[in-house]
Order: structure tokens, then sequence, then C-alpha cells
């Protein structure tokens, strides 16, 4: 966006008339702005900015063959987490929907006793967190779980205005009876519903 440029430094009086190169000024200004109508919404593929893990092991989250992993060792393994941020999200404008996408292992006996779960939470200042939204995986068949194309987890958050705090996407993977690995990340995508209102609230990272 091209810098703008004020038309007349000391401002206009009272029925002052324009002249033809402050008016060109006023109209140059105006081309170099952002249409708000233009700006759309949409969805963004985000980086695994990876953000620590929990587990009973190390290896918890690993890359392989530039893939992100989780690592299920066990079939009784407990509960294991990693989560990654959401950097670059639009203040002010309404962050609707996450999705994670999956892959998960071929061979699985039955459905896992614990299956993918996925959180989004808002985290401020001092630490403070609170769950923005949440989402978990609906067991119908081993075929539809292990599916070539995987899986998804979309985490709505519809309603939901993006703060300056700092948002995180926590990713369980399956544990448990049954349970196969590993499980592929294989994107994580946020959908942003932009405020296009005339006044309405800019994106700040354009400044």
């Amino acid at each position: 966006m091209a810098a703008l440029q004020r038309a007349k430094s000391a401002g206009f009086g009272a029925n002052e008339v324009l002249t033809s190169t402050q008016a060109n000024t006023i109209d140059t200004n105006a081309a170099a702005g952002v249409a708000r109508a233009s700006t759309v919404s949409g969805a963004k593929a985000m980086p695994l900015a990876f953000a620590g893990f929990y587990g009973s092991s190390a290896t918890v989250y690993q890359v392989l063959n530039g893939q992100a992993y989780m690592n299920i060792t066990t079939a009784t393994a407990t509960s294991r987490y990693v989560s990654f941020d959401l950097i670059g999200l639009p203040k002010g404008h309404e962050l609707y929907q996450t999705i994670v996408r999956l892959k998960a292992a071929v061979g699985h006996a039955g459905q896992p006793a614990i299956l993918p779960h996925a959180t989004v939470y808002s985290i401020g200042t001092y630490g403070t967190s609170s769950v923005v939204g949440t989402a978990s995986w609906t067991w119908t068949t081993t075929a539809a779980y292990e599916a070539t194309g995987g899986i998804s987890l979309s985490v709505d958050t519809i309603g939901h205005t993006i703060t300056s705090n700092v948002y995180r996407v926590q990713l369980r993977g399956e544990t448990g009876a049954n349970a196969a690995g590993p499980l592929y990340i294989k994107s994580l995508i946020c959908a942003v519903n932009v405020d296009k209102a005339s006044g309405g609230t800019d994106f700040t990272f354009w400044k």
C-alpha cells in the first residue's frame, strides 16, 4: 500500500476552495488506499510453530522426511499433547474455525480408546488461558479413520473476536487400547471472517 500524504499540512478553513494539486493529492490517496469491500474472508495455512508438548516420552512430537507427526510407542501410553502457536491472526476480526488435518496410521484393530482431540486457547499477558473451542474425532469405521486423504478436526469458534492474546492449538493424539502410530500432522488452517464495515476494525499488521 502506497504511503499517503496530506493535501494541506495546516488543514483547511471554512469555505476554502481546493487547488487542483490538493484535489489530485486527495484522489491519489483514495486510489492508494485499501478498499475494505475487496478485503475478503477466507482460510490461511498456518506454520507448525511448535510451542511444546506433554507426554510420557520426548518422542511425542517429531519430524521425519519433512512431515510432522506424533509418535505412539505403546497401546497403553498415557495421553500425549503437542501445541502450536497460531501466528499472525488479525486482531479485531473473527476467528471462526481452526482446522487440524491429520493422517492416521494403517492397521488399527478397532477404535482407539482415546481419539484425537484439538483445543484452541487464548493466552493472556500473565499466562492466564481460556478455551476458545474444542473438537474431537467422532468414530464411524476403521476405513474412514485410516482413509488415504486423512481426517480433519474442525474447531468452530464462530463469534470469537481475535484479541492481542497469544493463540495456541493443543492436539491430543490417539492413545489407549487399539491405538497405533504414528499420527501425522498434515496441516493447520485458520479461517477468519474479516470486518469489512465502514469504519470497522483495520488490519494492524498493515500499519
